[in-house]
């Protein structure tokens, strides 16, 4: 089931290294589930709160990212 965040998360040999899609998948439903629904409360979580911190193992997503990893899942692609 995961495999198919994987598939879209690949990198190719250029640019910064792409977030673990199971990092991003398991902090955005904690956020869900504590009611913070928006990408920047959810980058801000990953800066300030120890658990979501542990969870994003120390990486610090910005919001564009959280929100287009989101917006590609809510859809289904």
């Amino acid at each position: 089931m995961l495999s198919r965040f994987d598939d879209r998360y690949n990198n190719d040999e250029t640019g910064c290294r792409a977030y673990d899609p199971k990092i991003l998948l398991k902090v955005v439903l904690l956020a869900y589930a504590r009611g913070i629904n928006t990408s920047r409360k959810i980058e801000k979580a990953c800066k300030e709160n120890v658990v979501f911190m542990a969870l994003s193992c120390r990486q610090e997503p910005d919001h564009s990212t959280i929100a287009a990893f989101c917006i590609t899942y809510e859809r289904g692609n």
